[in-house]
C-alpha cells in the first residue's frame, strides 16, 4: 500500500462494501445460503426449546439441551477442527453440512410422528450443534481463498450483517411459525431453509490447505495451540475476546430486570435482547469507512474499551432505576436499550478485525484449528459469563454488568497499550 497512492483509490462512503459479493461469486453463494440457513436455524433453536417446555413445563429440561451438547462441542471444537486442515475443506464442509441438514430433518420427522420422547430430541439437537461447528470451522478457514486479502474486513463486515439478520427475524419468525402452523411445519421450513446453503456449498472449487499435510490427533490440536500462543498479533485479540464474553454478557438478568426492575415482562425481554442485535445489523450496514482502517489491532482493543463502557453504563442504569411493583421504567428502559445498541456495535467492530486479523495473519494450513480454538471461546464463554452473572446477582442486579464492565475496560486499555504485537498490526494488503 505504501507505493499506491491512496488518493488514486475510489472513493467511498459510510455504506457496507458490497465489493466481495459482487467480484467473488463462489463468496456470493456461499454467504447467501448461509444467511437463510442461519435463519433457518434459529427457527429449530427457538421451536425446540418451546416444544421441550410444553412437553415437560421445565426450564430445566429446555436447559439440557445446552447442557448435552456442551461437551461434545468443546471436543468437536478442540479436535474436530484438525479435519479442517487436513483434507480438502470443500468435502468437510460438505459432509458437516449433510449431518446438520440430517439431524433437523429427523426431528422434523419426529414432530411430525407425534413424539414426546425427548431422548431423541436431545440427541439430534446434539448432532447439530456438534455439525453446526464443524461447518462454522470450515466456512471460516475457506472464506480467505474465496476473497482477497485487502477484502477481507469488508467480508467480516458482511459477516456481522448475516448474523445480525439470523437473531433478528429468525427467533420472531420462530414465534410467528410456532402459533400458526405448529412445531412440525417449523422444523420443515428449517430443512427447506438449509437446502438452499447447498447450492453455495457444492459449488465451491476443491480447497485444499497449503503446506505439509497434517497428522490427525492431540499433537495437531498442539501445533494450533503454539501457534496462537507464539503469534504476538493474536494472542492478545484471542485473550481480549475471552475477557469480554466472560465479563460483559448480562442476558441471564433480562428476565428479572423485567420483572423487577424496567417492569414490561416478556417484551421488554425481547426489547433487550434485540438491541444488541439491531446495533450488529446496524454497525455493519455503515461499516463502509471502517473497513478501511489500517491500525486493525488498535481498533479491537478501542471497540473492546467501548463495549466495556457500554456495559458498564447499563449497570449503572440498572442499579440508578431501583425496583418497581408495576407499569414500566420508560426512562431507564430506553436508556438501557441505547447502550446494549452500542454493545452490539463494539462487539462487532471488534469482531470485523479480530476475524480479519485471524484469517490474514494466521497461516492458511492453520486456520482450521485456530477458529476451533475461537469456537471453544464461544461455546465455554457465555456459560463461565453466565455463571459469574448468577453469582453476583445474589448481590445485586447491577453488580455483574457495572464491575464486569469495569474489568474489560481496564484490560482493553492495559491490552492496546502495551501489547505491542496487536498494537502494531497492520495489513500487508490494506483495502481499498
Amino acid at each position: 500500500m505504501s507505493d499506491l497512492d491512496e488518493s488514486a483509490l475510489p472513493r467511498r462512503g459510510w455504506a457496507i462494501d458490497l465489493t466481495p459479493l459482487r467480484e467473488n461469486p463462489a463468496y456470493a453463494r456461499l454467504w447467501a445460503g448461509g444467511v437463510t440457513s442461519g435463519i433457518g436455524a434459529q427457527l429449530t433453536v427457538v421451536a425446540i426449546g418451546v416444544q421441550i417446555y410444553d412437553l415437560t413445563e421445565s426450564t430445566f429440561a429446555v436447559a439440557l439441551v445446552g447442557i448435552i451438547a456442551f461437551g461434545p462441542m468443546i471436543i468437536v471444537g478442540v479436535f474436530g477442527s484438525s479435519l479442517v486442515d487436513a483434507f480438502d475443506r470443500r468435502i468437510v464442509l460438505i459432509w458437516a453440512a449433510i449431518a446438520s441438514w440430517a439431524s433437523v430433518a429427523g426431528i422434523a420427522t419426529l414432530s411430525w410422528l407425534g413424539n414426546e420422547n425427548l431422548v431423541p430430541l436431545y440427541v439430534l439437537t446434539t448432532l447439530a450443534s456438534v455439525s453446526s461447528t464443524i461447518v462454522g470451522t470450515a466456512r471460516f478457514a475457506i472464506l480467505p481463498r474465496l476473497v482477497p486479502a485487502r477484502q477481507l474486513p469488508a467480508a467480516a463486515a458482511l459477516s456481522g450483517v448475516s448474523a445480525g439478520l439470523q437473531v433478528t427475524f429468525g427467533p420472531a419468525l420462530a414465534g410467528l411459525l410456532i402459533s400458526g402452523i405448529g412445531f412440525a411445519w417449523t422444523y420443515s421450513i428449517d430443512v427447506i431453509l438449509y437446502t438452499t446453503a447447498f447450492i453455495g456449498i457444492v459449488t465451491l472449487p476443491p480447497i485444499r490447505p497449503e503446506g505439509k499435510r497434517i497428522s490427525l490427533g492431540p499433537r495437531s490440536v498442539l501445533e494450533g495451540i503454539t501457534f496462537l500462543a507464539s503469534s504476538p498479533a493474536l494472542r492478545a485479540p484471542f485473550l481480549l475476546h475471552v475477557v469480554c464474553m466472560v465479563f460483559g454478557r448480562p442476558q441471564v438478568l433480562y428476565p428479572a430486570l423485567a420483572a423487577t426492575v424496567f417492569g414490561g415482562g416478556p417484551f421488554v425481554v425481547g426489547l433487550l435482547s434485540s438491541s444488541a442485535a439491531i446495533g450488529v445489523l446496524t454497525s455493519s450496514a455503515v461499516s463502509g469507512r471502517i473497513v478501511r482502517i489500517r491500525r486493525q489491532g488498535v481498533a479491537v482493543g478501542l471497540a473492546a474499551v467501548g463495549f466495556g463502557v457500554s456495559i458498564l453504563a447499563v449497570g449503572l442504569v440498572i442499579g440508578g432505576a431501583g425496583t418497581r411493583d408495576s407499569g414500566v421504567a420508560t426512562g431507564p428502559l430506553v436508556a438501557a436499550c441505547i447502550l446494549l445498541f452500542f454493545v452490539g456495535v463494539s462487539d462487532n467492530i471488534a469482531a470485523i478485525f479480530r476475524t480479519t486479523m485471524m484469517q490474514s495473519a494466521a497461516p492458511d494450513a492453520v486456520r482450521g484449528r485456530i477458529q476451533g480454538l475461537t469456537t471453544v471461546v464461544l461455546t465455554a464463554g457465555p456459560r463461565v459469563g453466565d455463571a459469574w452473572v448468577g453469582a453476583l446477582s445474589t448481590v445485586s442486579l447491577w453488580a455483574a454488568p457495572a464491575i464486569g464492565g469495569a474489568i474489560i475496560v481496564l484490560v482493553a486499555a492495559a491490552t492496546t497499550r502495551w501489547a505491542r504485537g496487536m498494537r502494531e498490526y497492520e495489513p500487508i494488503e490494506a483495502p481499498r
